[in-house]
């Protein structure tokens, strides 16, 4: 082929025809990179007789300048595009776009620099340098991964580069995934839970439509932090706690059937009951309840909603979390209950984790413990523990224990503001009746 009829990725235009260079090949379909006056533009060779265009002589035709190494656009895409065109009249090139969303994937390999440890002991060893040192190992990445992995501030790791102890490389950063390993991190399954991934695994092994219904998988870390919350309340001297559980699915109920200490005490309820089992609690002298919701935005949340003092919203830092915790913040809204953001199953160091506590203090008040992703919750909660019980000094524990601190306080704040007024009627300052929601609390008159 010494000439080629080219739709270029300009809606402006229509086909033009080009000279094939000696020694380059194109075929219909090739993507290819031509010129147009000063510019450089993309472009696609097409079919000659499908798409009409002004003919000239060979000798007034530029030459392509390359053609990228990718395959070419099969005939049946093309012919969906000039249908599509047709059919909404538009321009074929503005359709074509769509295919070829981005050139950044035919301009090849790109190099990044990364950064790995050269087994060089720094002059001057800290034990962030070598907390650093040991984590990182063989591991390589950029400074801010690093930091991560090693669980220390970007400076460290920096200066770590300066004395030689960490290096710069150069990678592709085209380099195909690892294969996933199907045995690394096998969750330990509920029986219900082994039943539905056999039923998933069985639909598609058959190559056949069924459908399914997964219900509340949500993931915020809700039960999990309701459970060590509710430990670390009974541990700060607030007792006697009462946990509810208001999920159908009954998340709380294994972890607490393999609990061994006696408190706190744990009970299974509905919306239908909630008010009744909050009644009977209060009268056996249950000083705090913590109530785990149901997943999704049900009937059943906003009944706690209503009756709670306190409501904390556990957040992941990504934008679907983000966007989904909208309907919780409505709800607290009208109903003029207090919210606690808490960011949880954090990356540490990681700049999403800061601008999501940005994005959520513009609704409400934020905690100002981050819980961060760590495996000692999951692993703590699976004999009926928690993080307290199992590691009292770890940096898990550290963190519920200040979070619980925060949450404690906010209580208190809230408790006094519905007790003590100003401006009575009577003038001067006046003690007014708590509400019934103020619960196991001294009702004052």
């Amino acid at each position: 082929m010494s000439r080629a009829r080219v739709l270029l990725l300009n809606a402006a235009l229509g086909p033009l025809d080009y000279r094939v260079p000696h020694g380059m090949t194109v075929e219909a379909g090739s993507i290819v990179t031509a010129p147009l006056g000063p510019r450089q533009l993309v472009g696609v060779v097409w079919d000659a007789d499908r798409l009409a265009t002004e003919e000239v002589g060979d000798n007034r035709l530029r030459p392509l300048l390359a053609v990228a190494d990718v395959p070419p656009i099969a005939a049946p895409l093309r012919r969906l595009v000039e249908w599509t065109a047709g059919y909404y009249l538009a321009a074929p090139a503005s359709v074509l776009r769509m295919c070829l969303a981005s050139n950044s994937a035919l301009e090849g390999a790109k190099l990044a620099i990364e950064y790995r440890a050269t087994g060089t002991v720094p002059d001057r060893m800290t034990p962030q340098r070598q907390q650093a040192i040991e984590r990182i190992g063989e591991r390589r990445g950029l400074v801010r991964e690093l930091a991560a992995i090693a669980d220390v501030s970007d400076a460290v790791i920096r200066g770590l580069v300066k004395q030689g102890a960490i290096e710069a490389v150069s990678v592709d950063i085209d380099q195909p995934y690892p294969e996933p390993d199907p045995d690394h991190g096998v969750p330990a399954l509920s029986p219900d839970q082994a039943a539905a991934a056999d039923a998933l695994r069985a639909a598609v092994d058959a190559h056949d439509f069924h459908p399914f219904l997964l219900d509340g998988v949500t993931g915020s870390g809700k039960t999990t932090l309701a459970g060590h919350l509710a430990v670390q309340a009974e541990r700060a001297g607030l007792g006697p706690v009462a946990l509810l559980d208001m999920d159908p699915q009954g998340t709380l109920a294994p972890w607490a059937g393999a609990r061994t200490a006696r408190s706190p005490s744990f009970a299974a309820t509905s919306v239908t009951r909630l008010a009744a089992d909050l009644e009977g609690l209060r009268e056996r002298g249950v000083r705090l309840v913590v109530i785990d919701t149901p997943p999704a935005l049900t009937v059943a949340i906003q009944a706690a909603i209503h009756l709670a003092e306190l409501i904390v919203v556990p957040t992941r830092p990504s934008p679907h979390d983000l966007h989904a915790v909208g309907g919780t913040v409505d709800l607290c809204e009208r109903s003029g209950k207090p919210m606690l953001f808490v960011v949880n199953a954090a990356t540490p160091h990681a700049a999403l984790t800061a601008d999501t506590a940005v994005a959520l203090s513009r609704h409400g008040t934020v905690a100002s413990v981050t819980v961060h992703q760590r495996a000692e919750y999951a692993e703590s909660m699976a004999d009926g523990r928690t993080v307290m019980e199992v590691a009292p000094e770890s940096a898990a524990a550290q963190e519920i224990e200040a979070l619980w601190d925060g949450v404690s306080d906010r209580l208190e704040k809230n408790f006094r503001r519905t007790v003590f007024t100003t401006g009575t009627l009577g003038g001067g300052h006046g003690v007014v009746r708590a509400t019934a929601h103020s619960f196991g609390r001294r009702v004052l008159s």
